[in-house]
């Protein structure tokens, strides 16, 4: 896939309508041959449950159609004539040679050869036509055939009829003289595969797959990904975690307030009350008694949601609610921000300490 997407980024080194052609031509054919790469592989790896090379061997005998629709698409990646990939990468070489860009035409031929030489030739003998592993498989499933099929299907169509990709190009009229198989461009093309092929032959021992791991560039993001995986979960999982507690307990809480709002706020204030009256007293029999005042009334909570006060309760709170109307619409557009913060912490605790009292009272009387 790297090297399939660098031969089409490298046409933006050569700038002509004729290179993004190519880059385009190139990036739409290499969905195709590259997928049926992918599901070839994963046909393989699915029927016989192997993804090591060294374990494979003799699968044209068990597997034959899947080896046809993964060598169209080798042949398609490899550049081969009447594939897809020839008809698109021919369009870059084709740019570069025209640019006199030799450093880029070099590399492209030699990416040629090198995936050739891979995708071509190394993997499909190793893992269809090398040694009998014995493997006892079949073929995938009809529904992974057609989607194969399909895919098979069309790296064969546009390499035979180029043109119904050409049409759709960016620039059309660039390449409308250009011929894709012309003699030269079919004969250089046969003749790298040729070679290629025939230093395969010469090489095959040494090319051989061995068991075991290679060390590449992933070994640094391998090693991250273990700092990775710590940070995603401890901390990260911890932190989740506590979010979802915490948002249960809100539930929670809010669930338990609605069922009788202003006894609920009661229990709430006598509980702050409770704690001052704790620390400025100290452990006391009064302290005791109101401890199980309170440990009563959360007991019976909720009791019942509809309070019946006295008239004179209700003016009383009238009076409050229109001393709070006044503060906020009359006094406070005069205040400052601090005055108010200032105001409504006194109230706060002028409101506890007259409930403190109250609780001292109740367990004096």
């Amino acid at each position: 896939m790297v090297c399939g997407i660098g031969i089409a980024a490298s046409a933006t080194g050569v700038i002509s309508q004729t290179a993004i052609d190519g880059t385009a031509a190139h990036a739409f054919c290499h969905i195709f041959y590259k997928g049926l790469l992918f599901m070839s592989a994963g046909a393989i790896i699915y029927m016989t449950g192997k993804s090591k090379l060294t374990e494979l061997g003799g699968l044209y005998k068990v597997m034959p159609l899947t080896m046809i629709l993964y060598m169209i698409a080798a042949f398609s990646i490899s550049k081969v004539p009447l594939f897809n990939g020839f008809t698109s990468k021919s369009i870059i070489i084709h740019a570069a040679e025209m640019a006199g860009n030799a450093p880029i035409f070099l590399m492209l031929e030699v990416a040629a050869v090198g995936t050739f030489l891979s995708v071509g030739l190394k993997l499909p003998y190793f893992a269809f036509f090398g040694k009998d592993a014995g493997i006892k498989a079949k073929d995938p499933p009809t529904n992974m055939l057609i989607g194969m099929g399909i895919a098979a299907f069309l790296c064969i169509l546009l390499g035979v009829y180029p043109s119904l990709l050409y049409n759709i190009l960016p620039y059309p009229a660039a390449i409308a003289d250009y011929a894709p198989y012309a003699a030269g461009h079919v004969i250089g093309s046969l003749q790298l595969l040729l070679f290629t092929y025939a230093g395969f032959l010469v090489l095959k021992k040494k090319l051989r797959p061995e068991n075991t791991i290679s060390l590449d560039t992933d070994w640094f993001y391998r090693k991250g990904a273990v700092l990775f995986m710590w940070v995603v979960n401890n901390p990260l999982a911890r932190g989740t975690q506590w979010t979802i507690d915490a948002t249960l307990a809100v539930k929670d809480f809010a669930v338990w307030f609605s069922k009788n709002p202003v006894e609920a706020l009661g229990i709430i204030t006598d509980k702050i009350c409770l704690r001052v009256l704790r620390s400025s007293e100290g452990a006391t029999a009064g302290e005791e008694s109101a401890e199980k005042v309170l440990a009563t009334r959360i007991q019976e909570y909720p009791g019942e949601p509809v309070r019946r006060d006295p008239i004179g309760v209700s003016v009383l709170l009238g009076t409050v609610f229109l001393f709070a109307y006044l503060v906020i619409y009359v006094v406070a557009p005069h205040l400052s921000v601090y005055s108010m913060i200032g105001l409504l912490v006194v109230a706060v605790i002028a409101g506890i300490g007259v409930r403190v009292r109250e609780m001292m009272r109740g367990v004096e009387g």
